[in-house]
């Protein structure tokens, strides 16, 4: 390969490396001068017999360190290669470098080593796998309970990574606005022995008290059946 180093002169090809790191470091390159190295790189071009694929641009030439960036800057001159950031140690390289069109990294964060392409997802907000999709398959369906009572509404189902308050894992409320109605709850119908019951299936269900027994609400709605007796007033 034909090189025609020669000196660099102040903030030029010397630190024009580092200096693509912050911006556009080919500002920063000497003007180009006549000749087979117009950038002063040390690189002939490739018109002229070299291999420098961009003789106006002193930070790109063959060996140049590839720095890891968005903008697909190519500083070695090969399109395979795209840097080795891994800045969380993790062992694999960020999803924006790039080289062209050309990025091959798969770590969509960079700066949390437990997020990359091989870690299992869990249930938190977060892509950890990096394919594109956050929680997969993890989430529980758990149910809104409105009134606190313990038991949640069918109608409401919510995924979540978790049981938190105001959610409940059965869905067996029959009315979820009255924390006194819950499953094999009972209450009286206003006739001598009827009563509606909310049954385990979260649905209302009528039926009677047993023979000779009535139906008497409680202070907190709920009903009882209780056997008629002539203290109660009320006829065998």
């Amino acid at each position: 390969m034909l090189s025609l180093r020669r000196p660099c002169l102040l903030v030029t090809c010397c630190t024009a490396a580092l200096l693509a790191l912050s911006g556009d470091a080919s500002a920063q390159c000497p003007p180009p001068v006549p000749g087979p190295d117009q950038d002063g790189d040390g690189h002939a071009s490739i018109a002229d017999g070299g291999a420098d694929c961009d003789d106006l641009d002193c930070t790109r030439y063959p060996g140049a360190p590839e720095v890891c960036d968005l903008d697909g800057h190519d500083e070695d001159c090969d399109p395979t290669t795209v840097g080795s950031t891994d800045a969380d140690q993790d062992g694999y390289i960020p999803t924006y470098c790039c080289n062209g069109d050309h990025c091959p990294g798969r770590d969509c964060d960079d700066f949390d080593a437990s997020v990359h392409p091989h870690t299992a997802e869990v249930c938190n907000g977060v892509d950890d796998n990096c394919d594109g999709d956050v929680d997969e398959g993890l989430p529980v369906v758990f149910y809104a309970d409105s009134d606190g009572d313990g038991y949640g509404s069918a109608a409401a189902p919510v995924s979540a990574c978790g049981i938190a308050p105001g959610l409940s894992a059965l869905a067996t409320d029959c009315d979820d606005a009255d924390p006194v109605v819950v499953p094999m709850a009972m209450f009286c119908d206003g006739s001598r022995d009827g009563v509606v019951v909310c049954g385990a299936d979260g649905s209302y269900y009528e039926t009677t008290c047993a023979v000779r027994q009535q139906c008497v609400e409680q202070p907190t709605g709920v009903g009882i059946c209780v056997p008629r007796t002539l203290r109660l007033g009320l006829p065998f």
